[in-house]
Formats: structure tokens, C-alpha cells, sequence
């Protein structure tokens, strides 16, 4: 698993995800000039973060997805383990700009699972209120 604390400070550059059929396989960052991906392991009910080639080379379906491209451009502010291992698990990725908000990637079996989904990835926005 690559170091999440190596990332701190780095810019998110460019994102990537792999489809199957119309799930969510694969999810490509490039951050700090080197490509990761997020992939699930051990059934889809964990996940890992780790090095990757850049996906552009890949034979894959490869989309762009509006909830991540909204965070290119910016510095990573940390980046931290979410969930327990076989219990569903994830990342969730802030941005220095950004105080109300950071991006959430995790295994499809994290809290409720859907029917028919399965080895697959969920991608959200956490909505952060710190005031009213």
C-alpha cells in the first residue's frame, strides 16, 4: 500500500475511473506526478491504495468523472484510512481549498450494500457543516 502521508502537500493532477458495465472498478490519481489506483481486494470488501502505471497505457474503459475532476488542480491536505479490513473500508482525500468538503472513496460493502452490486467501488462527496 503506498504511504498515504507521502501525499500530503501534493497536488491531485488528473483522475480516471474503470468501469464494468456500469460499475465502478477502478478508481486512477494521479497525485504529485505519479499515477495510483484504488482497487478493491479480498472480495470487494476492502480496499487498497496503491502505485499504478499511468491507466492511459491500460486496455481499460476509462471515463472521467465530474464528482473527482472537481478536486483537480488542488493540494491534498490529508488523507486518511476510513472503515475496518473485511468490514468495508475506504479513503477519504481533503484539499486545502476546499473547507467544506473532501472526496470519499470506498468499497461498495461499506455500511449498506445495494442489491445486485458487487466487487465493486462507491465514490462521494463528504458535506461538511461546521457552522449554523
Amino acid at each position: 500500500m503506498a504511504s498515504l502521508a507521502n501525499l500530503h502537500g501534493k497536488e491531485l493532477e488528473s483522475s480516471f475511473i474503470h468501469t464494468v458495465g456500469d460499475e465502478i472498478n477502478q478508481v486512477f490519481l494521479q497525485i504529485g506526478g505519479e499515477w495510483f489506483v484504488v482497487v478493491g481486494k479480498k472480495g470487494g470488501e476492502s480496499v487498497e491504495f496503491i502505485p499504478s502505471a499511468d491507466p492511459v497505457t491500460l486496455d481499460l474503459e476509462l471515463r472521467r468523472m465530474p464528482m473527482i475532476v472537481q478536486f483537480e488542480g488542488f493540494e491534498i491536505s490529508a488523507i486518511e484510512a476510513m472503515g475496518k479490513e473485511l468490514e468495508g473500508s475506504g479513503f477519504e482525500i481533503k484539499f486545502s481549498e476546499f473547507y467544506d468538503k473532501g472526496l470519499i472513496i470506498q468499497s461498495i460493502y461499506s455500511g449498506t450494500k445495494p442489491e445486485n452490486f458487487d466487487d465493486c467501488l462507491r465514490v462521494g462527496v463528504a458535506n461538511y457543516i461546521f457552522k449554523v
